[in-house]
């Protein structure tokens, strides 16, 4: 939708005990708006780093939409009640 960012966020276990972070955001035209990574000490579940990803790509000021590779962390964000 216009006035929509899209966020496309992942993480992978770049090397033992570190996480690579990363987001791309993209206008309604597909344009590229932003692009970030990050290199943060590794967990061991995927999910907690999926997160991360996203929790750090929102910290932006722009109405967003997330898109994730990560079932879970999707089914956490489309659930209302998790939202504080």
């Amino acid at each position: 939708p216009n006035g929509v960012i899209k966020v496309n966020s992942d993480a992978n276990l770049s090397r033992e005990g570190r996480w690579g972070l990363g987001a791309v955001c993209c206008d309604s035209d597909g344009q590229l708006v932003a692009v970030a990574t990050w290199d943060l000490p590794g967990f061991d579940d995927s999910t907690t780093a999926e997160t991360c990803a996203v929790y750090l790509a929102a910290d932006c000021c722009f109405k967003v939409l997330f898109e994730s590779d990560n079932s879970r962390v999707i089914s956490i964000l489309n659930d209302s009640s998790t939202i504080p």
